[in-house]
């Protein structure tokens, strides 16, 4: 499963909003969340030690999500705000369900985070495969190779 923003607070135990109302989650995992003060908009460049993969995306949220026991982030923000601004994570893996603040193009901006979560779902079914032949556009590469030139441009 992936889950976006809303989706991923919502899998978690609870959202406070901004009133103070605690608003339940469906507890599917450990995770919480509570409002901030500001919204975090941006660009975000994010590394995945695990796979040495760099990830990148446009987040745009109020919420602050803390991870729970068992939780484990996605990848550390190298640009960006993140999970809640203060511990360097964003998203959650959590067994098989993957969860993000990244908004728009997520999977068509990031070809090997796509094929991970298309071969952990096939494997379910065909344990036997072990490896997806690897994306080839040229396009998604290039696109992503300017965002990740453009962090090193502007943030030095």
């Amino acid at each position: 499963m992936l889950a976006i923003c809303g989706g991923y607070q919502m899998l978690g135990q609870y959202y406070l909003d901004a009133d103070g109302n605690k608003i339940a989650g469906i507890n599917a995992m450990p995770h919480y969340t509570v409002n901030g003060d500001e919204r975090f908009i941006g660009d975000v460049i994010l590394h995945n030690a695990d796979f040495d993969e760099k990830y990148v995306g446009f987040e745009n949220h109020g919420g602050r999500t803390y991870l729970g026991e068992g939780q484990k982030p996605l990848a550390r923000v190298e640009k960006g705000r993140g999970n809640n601004g203060e511990d360097g994570t964003e998203g959650s893996i959590y067994k098989n369900t993957y969860c993000s603040y990244l908004h728009g193009a997520l999977l068509a901006n990031n070809a090997e985070l796509t094929d991970r979560l298309l071969l952990t779902a096939l494997q379910r079914k065909y344990p036997e495969v072990k490896e997806l032949p690897p994306f080839a556009s040229k396009f998604q590469q290039t696109a992503k190779a300017e965002r990740l030139v453009g962090r090193d441009a502007t943030d030095k």
